[in-house]
Formats: structure tokens, C-alpha cells, sequence
């Protein structure tokens, strides 16, 4: 991330995985023997990660298959897209282990799916199947067996149009979410006056 998150060549990031499971989050057996202070240390890296993946100026896209659970979600969610495949499962188990999810469930999943659904797959640490997980809005497809493929010739429709305007989209979606519709405006209005000068 450190490398590329400024290199302006860079016009996009697909996160995936060559195994059978996308990533079923934390190594409980490595957290049972951390300290406290390590356990913290981890979770607030991992969390730090994600919110850099989350702020990426280009197009970021998960492309999921097989189990998508708790950190691994959570990584999924810090992407703009998240692809999946009809055998995909999707969930916060954390509450069934005595804890939270710490790397961005609790805020990203609301805004997403919204509070209810977000609070009910918390609160019961519940798994989801893809075509319920695309009903949510949880994610954005569910693609056939060469989700690689798909994914890429999805964020190559993206190439045509100015890198620098898509970064500024972007942040003004982005910062402007979740603040009132003066703000957020005023948050757009910032963004575009960037684009005049630019070639």
C-alpha cells in the first residue's frame, strides 16, 4: 500500500486471493497466546491498514472466494467494490468469541447494508451467503468462476476517464457521506475547484 498509494500511475487495486478462501480472519490460536498490549498493537495495525486501503485515491475492488469472516471482511469492506462467487459466505463472528469487530466492522457494515441488518449480523455473528450478502448490498456482483477476470475488465472501465478526477470523486463521496447536505456540498464544491487548473 505504502508503495503505491502515491504513484500516480497507478489507476486501481484488486485484492483477492489464489486459495480456495478469500481470508476467514484472525489465527485464534496465535491471539491466544498474545499479551494484551499485543493483541492491541495487532488489531490497531491491521485496523490502520485498512483505513489506508480505505482512503486509496483509485478504484479499490475485493474480488472474494470462499469464506469472507471477521478481519477478512473487514478488508473487503475497506475496498470501494467487493465481488464475490456464488459459493462465497460473509460474517462478523466476533461476538461469538467475546469480542468486537475492531478493524472497521462496526462502522463500515451500517453503511453499507444499514443499522438493522448491520446490528443483526453483529449481534448473532451469523454467516451470509452471496446471494443474500448482494440482497444486503454487502457486495456489488457475484460473478462467474473467473472472478479475476471479471473484476479486472470492471475497473478497466474505469481507465478512460482522468485519474485525477475519479481521486476527487472519490474524497468528496467519501468525506461527504456522512456529514449534513450543506457540508458535503461545500465538501464537492472544494474538490472541483482542484479540477480547473489541473491538464
Amino acid at each position: 500500500i505504502e508503495e503505491i498509494e502515491n504513484d500516480q500511475k497507478t489507476r486501481g487495486l484488486i485484492i483477492t486471493t489464489g486459495l480456495d478462501n478469500f481470508c476467514a480472519g484472525a489465527d485464534l490460536k496465535e491471539r491466544s497466546i498474545m499479551t494484551k498490549e499485543e493483541s492491541i498493537d495487532t488489531v490497531y495495525s491491521i485496523k490502520m491498514l485498512f483505513e489506508r486501503i480505505y482512503n486509496l485515491p483509485f478504484p479499490t475492488l475485493s474480488a472474494i472466494r470462499g469464506a469472507c469472516l471477521g478481519g477478512g471482511l473487514e478488508l473487503a469492506m475497506s475496498c470501494d467494490f467487493r465481488f464475490g462467487l456464488k459459493k462465497s459466505l460473509y460474517g462478523l463472528p466476533e461476538t461469538s468469541l467475546g469480542i468486537i469487530p475492531g478493524a472497521g466492522g462496526t462502522q463500515l457494515l451500517p453503511r453499507l447494508i444499514g443499522l438493522s441488518r448491520a446490528k443483526e449480523l453483529i449481534f448473532s455473528a451469523n454467516r451470509i451467503d452471496a446471494i443474500k450478502a448482494l440482497e444486503y448490498g454487502l457486495i456489488d456482483k457475484i460473478t462467474r468462476e473467473d472472478i479475476c477476470m471479471e473484476s479486472l475488465l470492471f475497473m478497466k472501465g474505469f481507465l478512460k476517464q482522468s485519474s485525477l478526477a475519479i481521486k476527487l470523486s472519490k474524497r468528496s463521496i467519501d468525506h461527504g457521506f456522512n456529514v449534513n447536505l450543506k457540508s458535503g456540498l461545500n465538501i464537492e464544491f472544494k474538490e472541483y475547484i482542484k479540477t480547473l487548473d489541473s491538464e
